[in-house]
């Protein structure tokens, strides 16, 4: 299990008229480039975490990195219950801790951006 904090960096659309930074913390499960990944995903207000997802994907190896294609879902019986979104990133490996390369989300809400995130 991995530790990761980052930020969503919100695109302004037409359907998302005021775009911002949501910070967020991520736990991970997964071995190095494995096939799959699993975790959850809590987007802080503060350092409280404020809604919550599960996560799950696959992953496949890029040269030195591994790139993630992942669903993010809404825990049922919560706020987030029926939202959630995709995101792919690219996690490379530098003095043995995990960081972004790039990334990219949406969500249910037309909500689009970019992540970026490291291991904590």
């Amino acid at each position: 299990m991995l530790s990761y904090v980052g930020g969503l960096l919100e695109k302004a659309s037409d359907t998302y008229a005021e775009p911002g930074t949501r910070p967020f913390e991520r736990i991970l499960h997964h071995a190095r480039c494995g096939p799959s990944i699993e975790g959850e995903l809590r987007i802080l207000s503060g350092a409280i975490p404020a809604r919550a997802y599960r996560i799950n994907g696959r992953v496949t190896v890029a040269g030195r990195c591994c790139r993630l294609a992942a669903a993010f879902n809404g825990v049922a019986g919560t706020a987030t219950e029926g939202s959630g979104g995709k995101m792919h990133i690219t996690l490379c490996q530098d003095g043995g801790m995990w960081h972004s390369e790039d990334g990219v989300f949406g969500n249910t809400n037309e909500c689009k951006g970019f992540v970026e995130i490291e291991q904590r």
